[in-house]
């Protein structure tokens, strides 16, 4: 783990012993106790991933190890709920081996909330976004309608509901397909969120949606602008949305890109060469104003090294290499990077150049100073996830495997790299989670497990800052196999999520989760819209959602994508008629009367509706007494 400062000197904290997957990078976040926490991807006691705390003066304490029926490989974030829990995915285990949506609770129980079975997604890799009220957001790479990833939410007692299934029909994926990354929730609760493919040119999409899956395509990416977008979107002070394509642009080695609130896609940055290709870690946002990422690769001489760099941007597009990893310090950064307490910027590679194929923390100081905090061994967790800071000012953490049961640990760390295991995940609480640790403003961490749990489909649990764990629900079988990104908290507090797979077609599927376990799908992407969307939901102040899809949009490519609940309009024409009206992409909704808001029995309207501009309506005659509509799914 390395400690890397706004002027690229980095500080090594720990090392973390890490298995095969060399593109999957422990994940931080900074917990409510101001220590960080992360997940391994593998390593543990049953080599399956770990969940694991580092504190900022870089002690290292395994908190978890996932075992398969609690999940397996957990990918992504962490998100911590106000009670301190903390809750994330495992993208394989779980009742189904689809992975799984697991809590790991303050007191160092981690309970697996949800498992995946396939139809509600598969392979949740982006971890999860968590609500106000609570719900988890996230996505899957799989599963769904068509195989083609899911977005999906899941209350924090672990039912979960998926929003969205991504689907094509005649070859087209308008919302791109393939999610990888997770939500970003936006102040007006909707959530963003990116496709790897799909989409017009079958690059990509950034998509938006609602908390309730109305999902529409804000973004197809073609290859000057960039292709496969596989990080989670952030929403900067100035109130533009910015991410990263892992490939394309000018050079083909991806690029950074703006989407202002008009809907416009500016290229800040094509990345080339020695300054690093293939941002794959997503972005941060410092509080100079600078956006910081990672890259994959960095070309050395005459080659290019695999070990991958970090690097600054200004919102101008002024970019600057900070440094370049060369094997020793570790190497292949995938997660994102996290700010801690102490202004420090904190991170995690996927392994090391050793034999023992270390993974590690580093942090890096505002004045440059590098520092590694932590190594990981199979036995704390192997394959962190992003940190989470909690309120303590400890990080928080979970590994993919590894730990007791190679499901994954949970863990805090400190800023000085003290690190604690806090949780060790099992088949039965879930693992194998990809999505980070989600704070909840109830000060407990939420997370989701992509293995593991009763239905080997993941869970959805609940982490308090003292490593309790407790796994809220337990996702049904039909969420197997599918990577559970990271959760975002809407303003509802509900956790919306996407899960990679699952939905109708198996696009993917957007999920929205309370703290209670309550998992609603919200949309199931298409073959024809967007799919598989990757990583975190970006919450808006309009409460979308916006977020990439790897594949599908209009090229096939994947597309930038906005998700929001739709609003219902009521407009008088003359003295006789009305008219009613509502987005057309809000598909899986249906009009409805009753004539009463107390009634028990709202009537389904079979309508003939007219769509225009993307807008449908229907012109009904007024009648005598009250008569209520409104939009039910």
């Amino acid at each position: 783990v390395l400690k890397c400062s706004t002027n690229g000197t980095l500080d090594w904290l720990a090392d973390i012993e890490h298995g095969t997957y060399l593109d999957a990078a422990p994940s931080l976040m900074a917990g409510s106790d101001g220590n960080l926490y992360g997940t391994t991807s593998v390593g543990g006691l049953k080599n399956s991933g770990t969940i694991f705390r580092l504190t900022l003066q870089g002690n290292y304490t395994r908190l978890y190890s996932f075992s398969g029926p609690d999940g397996v490989f957990p990918r992504g974030e962490l998100v911590q709920d106000t009670d301190g829990n903390f809750y994330g995915t495992t993208t394989s285990g779980g009742a189904h081996n689809w992975g799984t949506v697991f809590k790991y609770s303050t007191n160092g129980v981690l309970s697996t909330l949800f498992s995946f079975a396939g139809p509600d997604g598969n392979a949740p890799a982006g971890g999860l976004v968590r609500t106000p009220d609570g719900t988890l957001y996230g996505t899957t790479a799989g599963g769904g309608l068509q195989d083609l990833g899911t977005v999906f939410k899941i209350s924090p007692s672990g039912v979960l509901t998926s929003l969205v299934s991504f689907v094509a029909t005649n070859g087209v994926y308008p919302l791109g397909y393939e999610p990888r990354a997770g939500l970003l929730l936006e102040e007006d609760g909707n959530l963003l969120g990116v496709n790897s493919w799909g989409g017009q040119s079958y690059n990509g999409t950034v998509f938006r949606m609602t908390p309730n899956g109305a999902a529409s395509t804000l973004v197809d990416f073609h290859n000057e602008t960039g292709n496969a977008p596989h990080s989670a979107l952030i929403k900067s002070v100035n109130g533009n949305i910015y991410g990263t394509a892992l490939e394309g642009g000018l050079y083909g080695g991806g690029t950074i890109f703006q989407l202002n609130p008009a809907g416009q896609v500016t290229t800040l940055h094509h990345f080339q060469g020695t300054e690093g290709i293939n941002p794959v870690s997503g972005l941060l946002e410092a509080p100079d104003g600078n956006l910081y990422g990672a890259t994959q690769s960095v070309f050395v001489g005459t080659n290019y090294n695999r070990y991958g760099g970090l690097f600054r941007c200004g919102t101008n597009g002024d970019f600057t290499p900070l440094m370049a990893f060369d094997g020793v310090n570790g190497r292949t950064p995938s997660a994102p990077l996290v700010q801690g307490p102490d202004g420090f910027i904190y991170g995690t590679t996927a392994e090391t150049g050793s034999t023992n194929k270390i993974s590690t923390i580093f942090k890096i100081s505002t004045n440059g100073s590098f520092s590694s905090l932590v190594s990981f061994d199979s036995s704390v967790g192997l394959t962190p996830n992003s940190l989470t800071v909690g309120t303590n000012g400890l990080l928080y953490g979970i590994t993919f495997s590894g730990g007791i049961s190679n499901y994954g640990n949970i863990f805090s760390v400190s800023t000085n790299g003290l690190f604690t295991s806090l949780a060790q995940l099992t088949a039965l609480t879930g693992g194998k989670s990809v999505a980070p640790l989600t704070l909840h403003p109830d000060g407990n961490f939420y997370g989701v497990t992509s293995y593991g749990g009763t239905n080997d489909a993941g869970t959805f649990f609940k982490l308090n800052h003292a490593g309790n764990l407790s796994i809220i629900s337990h996702f049904p079988s039909i969420y197997h196999s599918l990577d559970k990104y990271g959760l975002t908290i809407g303003r509802d507090g509900n956790f919306y999520a996407f899960f990679a797979g699952g939905g109708a077609e198996d696009d993917g599927r957007f999920i929205r989760i309370s703290p209670a376990g309550d998992l609603t799908e919200l949309y199931n992407f298409t073959y024809n819209d967007s799919r598989w969307p990757l990583g975190i939901p970006l919450l808006v102040d309009s409460g979308a959602f916006y977020a990439t899809t790897t594949y599908g949009g209009s090229k096939g490519a994947g597309s930038l994508i906005r998700l929001y609940e739709p609003s219902l309009t009521f407009a008088a024409i003359g003295n006789s008629d009305i008219t009613l009206s509502w987005p057309a992409a809000a598909t899986n909704y249906t009009l409805q009367s009753a004539t009463s808001l107390n009634s028990p029995i709202w009537t389904t309207l079979n309508l003939t509706l007219s769509v225009t501009n993307q807008t449908n309506s229907v012109v009904l005659p007024k009648e005598a007494g009250n008569k209520f509509f409104r939009l039910s799914q």
